[in-house]
């Protein structure tokens, strides 16, 4: 979709509007999950038949949500049959699902997923252990539970169980195990939640959802010898609740709770620039410094964020403004670091914040709509951030503020164009410190700001007589600087340009597909030197310019192929991908070697052909 960066092949977060991953939220039925797919970006999270519909806000979204300096992704599940036993299951060469739905009675409806990938174990099994080592492949999985009870008309009780989990190693092996550089993450994520929904005949709308959850986020680096690990065990619960009314024919009224707990406990060791952070002049495999330390502690942050929007008619306007009212509590088990058996003495602190949001809409003639949409975003500290050796316990509230405006017209042949131009300001960013010699306990500060800019456009033909497609292009530009420098550097995410463009045709049973990407490389800092760090024995690398180069722009050209066998009331369907037709070497990372006088890049996937069958019933 427009106003969406590549993310890459190694990570499955989601870059809007400039902003970073970790600054965006992905929620389901209003509750926030880490990511919206799997490290590969192939496979989303959740199964396609779980799901009714996904709205992308890519920033200037309404007071309903918060906690976050970037975009927004919603994700509504789907409501599930009243009657009879439906499933389907299949599998291709990536990965094995299945799901099924039963009606129980006239009142009970279940549904139970599940997917896993083995990709994998099939290239390990026909291919030498060294194409692992070029072509990192992640492993995945996930699993869903879902169960719905009637209790009066248009009220509902539901209970949802989601899980998934992802791994992947990337090497890059030597003939000297010292100097072998091995990097593994393991991450996953269980949420659990009842979500209460009632609708009465004058048009209120009432909605209530309890939640729990578990994060865990775990990393082990091996760069010259030196190891370094990460864990990250993260307890989640909340609650967000709203009530919908109209006030009048014009006014309609929403008003709500949305608040969340979490509990971190987080365990570190290593160096203490290891794993980059945003901003950090870095090189993969890059050893370790002589800054090597250890440390555990925890966090408990807490935020309540009361909401209130209005829905105004006024002629041909639509007016939504907004108010969102957040109290974040800080707390963290150490303000300083272990001296000795010396005592932790903890930290807590309130951080209040008051963010309008507004929009406008307005239809002067029938398929033709302006708007206009801002506001101001606050999102607290991060937990890996508190720590005191590490980060700085006393971080407080980072902020930016959204402004987007646009046209959308409808055209004839179902065609429908939409026009957006965006503008975020960030500011109070959190950033390594600069000091060669950071004080105690403020390895990190909020000096950091920014801004993203750009249009993005959209082109989309509804399906009409067997044929559909669209075209997604964003022109962006996204940088970063500490407040008191003069210039800015490029976003380590930045990407000018963005372009993906999608056609389909459907005829007796069978769907074409065709894909073609494009996207900016990111950035990177190059490599102009080395020298001989004899406290380490290693070699450490001399830099140019931060983000002064780019990785090679990305393209792929991907082809379906889809046949739809209908017997009774079984569907057999049978497919065939083929991704990155023209075979193209898209380097996901440049590496070097031991001595940084020579550099490589790591790749993606190679061409690669998917056949896949599915039973549906």
């Amino acid at each position: 979709m427009p106003g969406v960066a590549r993310g890459g092949y190694f990570g499955g977060g989601l870059v809007l509007w400039g902003a970073a991953p970790g600054d965006s939220r992905v929620t389901v039925d209003g509750v926030e999950i880490p990511v919206l797919y799997h490290g590969n970006g192939l496979r989303g999270v959740l199964p396609s038949g779980l799901v009714q519909s996904i709205d992308l806000a890519p920033g200037a979204y309404g007071a309903e949500y918060g906690r976050a300096l970037g975009g927004l992704v919603r994700v509504t599940t789907k409501e599930l049959p009243t009657e009879g036993i439906h499933g389907s299951i299949g599998a291709d060469f990536l990965d094995a699902a299945g799901m099924v739905s039963a009606a129980v009675g006239d009142r009970v409806r279940v549904a139970a997923a599940a997917r896993a990938s083995h990709f994998d174990r099939l290239v390990s099994a026909v291919a030498p252990p060294s194409v692992l080592d070029v072509v990192p492949i992640p492993r995945y999985h996930d699993y869903q539970l879902k169960a719905s009870l009637a209790l009066r008309e248009d009220e509902e009780l539901s209970a949802v169980l989601l899980g998934a989990g992802d791994a992947l190693t990337r090497a890059q092996p030597s003939s000297d195990p010292a100097n072998a550089r091995v990097e593994s993450t393991e991450t996953s994520f269980q949420r659990f939640y009842l979500r209460y929904t009632r609708a009465l005949p004058d048009g209120t709308n009432i909605v209530l959802v309890p939640f729990f959850g578990r994060d865990r986020d775990q990393r082990q680096v091996s760069f010259g010898g030196v190891p370094q690990a990460r864990d990250t065990l993260t307890w989640r619960y909340g609650l967000r609740a709203s009530y919908r009314a109209p006030s009048t024919r014009a006014v309609v009224l929403t008003a709500g709770v949305d608040a969340l707990a979490s509990r971190a406990s987080l365990f570190r060791q290593g160096s203490l620039t290891l794993p980059p952070r945003e901003g950090d002049v870095y090189v993969f495999g890059q050893p370790p410094g002589s800054d090597v330390n250890a440390d555990d502690w925890s966090t408990n942050i807490v935020d309540v964020g009361p909401f209130l929007v209005a829905e105004l008619r006024l002629g041909p306007f639509l007016v939504t403004p907004g108010l969102r009212a957040d109290l974040f509590l800080v707390e963290n088990s150490r303000g300083t670091p272990r001296v000795g058996q010396t005592p932790g003495i903890g930290s807590s602190h309130l951080l209040p914040a008051l963010d309008p949001r507004l929009s406008v809409s307005v239809s002067p003639v029938e398929h033709v709509t302006f708007s206009a949409s801002g506001g101001l975003y606050h999102q607290p500290p991060a937990a890996e951030d508190l720590g005191p050796v590490f980060g700085t316990p006393n971080l407080e509230l980072s902020r930016a503020v959204h402004a987007s405006a646009g046209a959308s017209v409808r055209l004839p042949a179902g065609l429908d164009v939409e026009v957006t131009g965006f503008f975020v300001n960030l500011d109070d960013l959190v950033v390594r410190s600069r000091l060669p010699t950071p004080k105690l306990a403020a390895a990190l500060t909020q000096d950091g700001e920014g801004e993203s800019f750009g249009m993005q456009v959209l082109a989309r033909r509804q399906l009409r007589n067997g044929l559909y497609g669209w075209i997604a292009y964003t022109a962006s530009r996204s940088e970063r600087r500490y407040t008191e420098d003069a210039s800015s550097r490029l976003f380590d995410h930045d990407q000018t340009h963005v372009l993906t463009a999608t056609a389909g045709y459907e005829w007796r049973g069978w769907t074409f597909g065709i894909r073609f990407r494009h996207a900016t490389g990111a950035p990177r800092t190059p490599v102009v030197g080395s020298f001989d760090d004899v406290t380490i024995g290693r070699f450490q690398p001399i830099f140019g310019a931060q983000n002064g180069i780019r990785l090679p722009s990305f393209q792929a050209l991907d082809l379906r192929v889809q046949k739809t066998i209908a017997v009774r009331r079984v569907s057999v369907v049978l497919s065939l991908d083929i991704t990155n037709v023209t075979n193209q070497e898209n380097p996901e990372e440049i590496v070097y070697n031991y001595d940084f006088s020579r550099k490589g890049l790591l790749s993606g996937l190679p061409a690669l052909a998917i056949l896949g069958a599915r039973v549906e019933l």
